[in-house]
């Protein structure tokens, strides 16, 4: 079987099983075949396997209840590898488009393509992780400025269809900080001849669990939303935040209730969905929301 299909049937037992929805080995192999995929027990229980060795995911057999269950060390592993698979049902997207490219392009509208700068800079980045070693690269800061960098990377982080790589500083300056950088703001990539030992402290669940984006600095705190129609609607179906829960729903608004890091991300997001989102809690965040909009207001008089 292709890869592609092999990646469907794991996703499709992933999220049959998500947490606290046990299910039979018979439920689970008529979900598959649902989906298509009519298979023997013993293939079953090589993608049980797989999934366990191969992704970290281990999925437990309750005989008690004849359910299998999702372990719950391997809850934090399950965001990754379902975004592991959208990008696997993205490449066999495009390999589709490759088999009559004439015909089927034109068919398809891409955006501007600015977030595809640095995207051939994946690879030899993944492999300085995987191989531990440190690297040497150009970046533009936020001001602007060109700066040399050297890393030890430990990580590649996607957020809003760019790439960051994530990992410590090495040098005078700064030395042994956690640091992110945007790949498409990298020049002059290298990769240098030694290898640094991993560092077990590295967060690799927990980094980006309590935040949007990749500005991980700072406490985790309540946010809580007023979220006026039509966008309420859209917030319950496509959660801002995995924390996201309901606390109050009505016809003339819905408030949402979160636990997370602040930061710049955060913030632009509120301010991308305008005037249907109502920050009631931090204060802080609250304020800062007001403010910006005073100073937009300046150019609108």
């Amino acid at each position: 079987m292709l890869l592609q299909g092999k990646i469907r049937q794991y996703k499709t037992i992933v999220e049959a099983l998500q947490p606290g929805k046990g299910k039979s080995r018979k439920q689970l192999m008529l979900r598959l075949e649902a989906e298509g995929f009519l298979i023997s027990p013993r293939t079953y229980d090589r993608l049980m396997e797989d999934l366990r060795f191969e992704f970290g995911i281990a999925i437990h057999y309750d005989p008690t209840k004849n359910q299998y269950l999702i372990a719950n060390e391997s809850l934090p592993a399950i965001d990754a590898f379902l975004q592991f698979c959208k990008a696997g049902e993205v490449a066999e997207f495009t390999q589709s488009l490759l088999q009559s490219p004439s015909e089927t392009l034109k068919h398809i509208s891409f955006g501007n393509g600015s977030e595809l700068r640095g995207i051939h800079l994946l690879q030899p980045l993944l492999q300085s992780i995987t191989n531990r070693q440190p690297i040497r690269f150009m970046a533009e800061n936020q001001k602007g400025t060109v700066i040399e960098v050297v890393l030890e990377p430990y990580m590649l982080r996607e957020y809003g269809y760019r790439w960051f790589v994530v990992g410590y500083l090495r040098g005078e300056a700064g030395a042994g900080d956690l640091r992110c950088f945007a790949v498409d703001k990298i020049t002059e990539l290298e990769a240098l001849g030694d290898r640094f030992k991993p560092r077990p402290e590295f967060p690799y669940g927990d980094l980006f669990r309590d935040l949007v984006g990749v500005g991980f600095e700072g406490e985790k705190e309540k946010l809580v939303l007023r979220v006026y129609p039509p966008l309420d609607r859209h917030l319950l179906a496509f959660p801002l935040h995995p924390s996201q829960k309901v606390l109050k729903e009505g016809k003339e608004f819905t408030e949402l209730e979160m636990k997370l890091v602040v930061n710049e991300e955060l913030e632009q997001k509120l301010l991308q969905l305008g005037a249907a989102v109502e920050v009631l809690e931090p204060k802080g965040l609250r304020k800062s929301i007001r403010n910006q909009l005073r100073e937009t207001l300046k150019y609108y008089k």
